[in-house]
Order: structure tokens, then C-alpha cells, then sequence
């Protein structure tokens, strides 16, 4: 069994997806690296979370019913303006690898892009690149 990236141990993440496997999948690769997971299906669950709760990370799938992952973006980052809150790193998951898809995403207020299937090694990858700069200020 491989060791756990430090990056991710004590990380409040939460996944915004709405395929049940998918949800399945990735919260067992984060639990396994020592992140704490919430699930929500859709852009709307994933706001009320945000309210309620406090996340290190969103990862957020770009296709959900009621509020896709674009729309869920731009309202968090929205609020984050309004409120001058402290910004939470938000990671699309897409099954597209289009370069058009990956731009939209940083226009949206995206910090980074990850195809699916998600795969351990790229997930944890992902993450440690976009939290190291928010965690060497510190």
C-alpha cells in the first residue's frame, strides 16, 4: 500500500458529482489519503455545502443536473467577492480533455482541470499542485 501525500491528510474536500460511481471512486481515493470527503450531486447541493460548511477544496464536475459545475463556480466565487471570504480551490472534473473546456473552466474561476475516470495518481497530483502555493503562504 503506498503512502499517503501529506498534501491531502486532514483536508476537508467536497466532491460535487452526480454519477454514483464516480462519488464512489474518488471519495475512496481521498479517504485513503487521509482527506475527510463530503458528497453532494449537483452545483446546487454544492452551494448550500459551502454555506453550511468549510472545504479546503471542491472538486467539481462541469455536467450535473439543476446547477452544472460552471454555474456553482461563478456563485462561489461570487459570494467570495461579496463576502471578501477566504477563496477555496476548486478543481474541475470533466470526461472532456478539449483544451476550449479546460480555458472555459479558468474563466469561470476554476484553479485546476482533471479528466475522468478520476485516477489516483493524477487526483493526488492535482491537488498538491494547486494547494502548494496556497500552502507555502502560510
Amino acid at each position: 500500500m503506498s503512502q499517503k501525500n501529506e498534501a491531502l491528510v486532514g483536508m476537508h474536500i467536497l466532491v460535487a458529482e452526480d454519477d454514483k460511481i464516480n462519488q464512489k471512486v474518488t471519495r475512496k481515493i481521498l479517504e485513503r489519503e487521509g482527506a475527510a470527503v463530503s458528497v453532494v450531486s449537483n452545483g446546487e447541493e454544492a452551494l448550500k455545502a459551502v454555506e453550511t460548511d468549510s472545504f479546503d477544496l471542491i472538486l467539481m464536475d462541469l455536467r450535473m443536473p439543476v446547477m452544472n459545475g460552471f454555474e456553482a463556480t461563478m456563485a462561489i466565487r461570487h459570494r467570495e467577492t461579496l463576502s471578501e471570504g477566504e477563496r477555496i480551490t476548486i478543481v474541475a472534473l470533466s470526461a472532456s480533455a478539449l483544451n476550449e473546456d479546460k480555458q472555459t473552466c479558468l474563466e469561470a474561476g476554476m484553479d485546476g482541470y482533471l479528466t475522468k475516470p478520476v485516477r489516483r495518481a493524477e487526483l493526488v497530483r492535482m491537488i498538491s499542485n494547486v494547494r502548494s502555493p496556497l500552502i507555502d503562504e502560510c
